[in-house]
């Protein structure tokens, strides 16, 4: 909770995202005390791995993670070393990106007219919507190119793609 004086930012930000039925992670406060000292109060967020694909019933599937070191994850076709900087994959052979690649190019290429049919085939869209509904609500404005993790289901015929939330302390 370092840049979360208030301590309820990021709670508030898994509440909503559960109450809106969304894969997303939950957090917790805990007291921290290391060998009987006190350290503080803390915010425990569930680490978005397999587990948790698990935990969510989801099948083990590709996942990539778009985190703060380079803000670049904006979904536009990049070539193989930067879309390996830019979304490292945590779950599945972390050379193998071609499922990433695909969909980007997909995402880059359909022409405008055809963009909201083409996304509905890529992405599961209530995950997207959620989404873009929640970072409105809290003025969360930092996640559209990092701060967020993508899920190719495997499971998934249409729309594989889910979109996961993280790191919502910036937010309200």
């Amino acid at each position: 909770l370092y840049s979360d004086k208030s301590f309820i930012r990021e709670k508030l930000s898994w509440i909503l995202f559960h109450e809106m039925g969304a894969l997303a992670p939950q957090g917790e406060f805990l007291r921290l005390n290391l060998n009987g000292q006190p350290k503080g109060l803390y915010f425990m967020v569930d680490r978005i791995d397999k587990q948790f694909l698990s935990r969510h019933r989801r099948v083990p599937g590709a996942l990539y993670s778009v985190d703060d070191e380079y803000s670049l994850g904006d979904l536009t076709e990049q070539p193989d070393d930067l879309l390996k900087l830019y979304y490292p994959k945590q779950v599945g052979e972390k050379k193998e990106i071609g499922d990433l690649k695909a969909m980007l190019h997909e995402l880059n290429a359909v022409p405008d007219s055809l963009f909201e049919q083409e996304a509905e085939h890529i992405f599961d869209m209530k995950s997207v919507y959620d989404w873009f509904a929640a970072n409105i609500l809290m003025m969360m404005g930092d996640s559209y190119n990092k701060n967020y993790y993508l899920f190719h289901d495997p499971s998934a015929r249409v729309g594989g793609w889910v979109i996961i939330p993280w790191d919502y302390d910036q937010s309200f």
